[in-house]
């Protein structure tokens, strides 16, 4: 599962829970993600949904 915070116009931080460990903590991963200049305004949330899977596997 993936949580998307906004931290700018195009900064997004995406956290990645993988499960859990043994002694019951969640397994996170964190990652800023900027989105580049070449994508259009309206794409900004498609490409952050599709980093956030990439990341993910």
């Amino acid at each position: 599962m993936a949580y998307i915070k906004k931290k700018s116009e195009r900064k997004f931080k995406i956290t990645i829970c993988n499960g859990y460990k043994v002694n019951g903590q969640k397994r996170m991963k964190a990652q800023t993600i900027t989105v580049p200049s070449t994508v259009p305004k309206r794409g900004i949330q498609q490409y952050v949904m599709a980093e956030a899977e990439r990341i993910e596997k």
